[in-house]
């Protein structure tokens, strides 16, 4: 039975509950096409929404251009600024992004920690498609192949989603999707980058994605700070909570032991 806010959430629960919960987060529909159709949504939708809507921001850069001809800047400097530092620009912006949430993860305060692998998510996704307009548009020059077509990049960057999940297996194979490779340099650190992207995004969401809808995931926290974990999960449509069990921390945080110690002080041979 799931519980929902007509029939007692808000009686059941107390926000200011300082007590620590044992709670189990699972699947609230075990179906395996459901899945499947949310996997491929993720994956193609929300890299190709970043996508489009990177579209405005470099036409109204674009704009910008027109004045700086006016003050009597070259095409070849304007060219230079759009084409090379800008995209520069936000891939430093990306990843200093990403690293900072990933500190937040590690030392950050309680509550920004349970957020920021959401944070994470969301950055991560949605700058592989970013990263595809950037590619198919400043870095164009430094790949070669069939780069007019809006096809075979997507064909692209689904070989390096690939290549990212099985490991490299389809080069093993000489499996390839898109005959467009990187040649030059920046070409070359933005496919790195992208396929960085891909793992730090997409692929430990979808991993996390499946093992909450196919198995459960145990969390142990407060009320509110089950609160801060579930207000920012992507997909929390699909999944339903419940408190197991009440924990008794201890008042004073033990030492550490190594693991060597407690096993052959503790554990019996047969």
């Amino acid at each position: 039975m799931v519980i929902t806010m007509s029939n007692g959430i808000e009686d059941r629960f107390s926000r200011d509950d300082p007590a620590t919960y044992r709670w189990i987060i699972c699947g609230l529909n075990r179906n395996i096409l459901r899945f499947v159709a949310s996997v491929v949504a993720v994956a193609t939708l929300v890299p190709a929404a970043a996508y489009i809507l990177t579209i405005p921001v470099y036409a109204f850069l674009g704009l910008i251009a027109i004045p700086l001809i006016w003050i009597g800047v070259g095409p070849g400097k304007i060219y230079e600024i759009f084409v090379i530092w800008i995209p520069i620009v936000i891939m430093i912006v990306t990843l200093v992004a990403i690293v900072y949430f990933h500190w937040l993860a590690w030392k950050g305060p309680r509550e920004k920690q349970l957020q920021a692998q959401s944070h994470l998510h969301e950055l991560s996704i949605s700058a592989i498609g970013i990263l595809v307009f950037l590619m198919m548009g400043p870095f164009l020059k430094g790949f070669e192949g069939r780069t007019d077509s809006f096809g075979n990049w997507y064909l692209f960057f689904v070989d390096n989603v690939l290549r990212v999940v099985l490991l490299d297996t389809p080069d093993l194979f000489g499996v390839q999707l898109s005959d467009i490779q990187p040649i030059a340099w920046l070409a070359r650190f933005a496919t790195v980058f992208l396929r960085f992207l891909i793992a730090a995004g997409l692929v430990e969401f979808l991993w996390g994605v499946s093992r909450q809808t196919f198995g459960r995931q145990v969390f142990y926290g407060s009320v509110k700070e089950c609160c801060w974990k579930c207000e920012n999960t992507l997909n929390r449509d699909t999944l339903q909570l419940k408190r197991e069990a009440r924990v008794d921390l201890f008042p004073h945080s033990e030492a550490f032991v190594k693991m060597v110690d407690f096993v052959e002080a503790l554990c019996i041979r047969d």
